[in-house]
């Protein structure tokens, strides 16, 4: 609604159309590059510290994160579609991931948020500082 009055006809349908195909698009980017962490990882840390995928770990919530580590109270989200205006980064799913981030951290989680920049440029140094953490954390 605008000033009261509803916005419609075929240009907005085709819009919005528009924007639920995108919208799936930067789903499934995210998914790949959760797989492509995950195999970065598993390279980076020989295959130790192994992580939960996809798991809650906010009792009594059904937030999720994408890579965690019970043990060590760590987790990793990765933030996909920084730059084209993906959930994370719209109002309302940026609201929700501080709403997470703060609920875990009462809860004494450490979470880390990674773009797809930081894997990209940088992520044999941010798998290396995640990865001493989980070990401090765990011995």
């Amino acid at each position: 609604m605008l000033w009261g009055r509803r916005i419609g006809g075929p240009g907005v349908d085709r819009i919005r159309d528009l924007a639920r195909v995108v919208g799936r698009i930067v789903g499934r980017l995210k998914s790949v590059l959760e797989e492509w962490f995950a195999q970065l990882w598993a390279d980076e840390t020989a295959g130790q510290l192994r992580p939960d995928r996809e798991g809650r770990v906010i009792p009594g919530r059904l937030f999720r994160f994408d890579f965690y580590w019970p043990a060590a109270r760590v987790a990793v989200s990765i933030q996909g579609g920084t730059w084209t205006r993906g959930r994370h980064t719209r109002g309302d799913g940026y609201a929700r991931d501080c709403e997470k981030l703060a609920l875990a951290q009462i809860e004494g989680w450490q979470v880390y948020y990674l773009t797809r920049g930081m894997i990209e440029k940088d992520h044999r140094r941010w798998i290396g500082l995640i990865a001493g953490v989980i070990r401090e954390r765990t011995e």
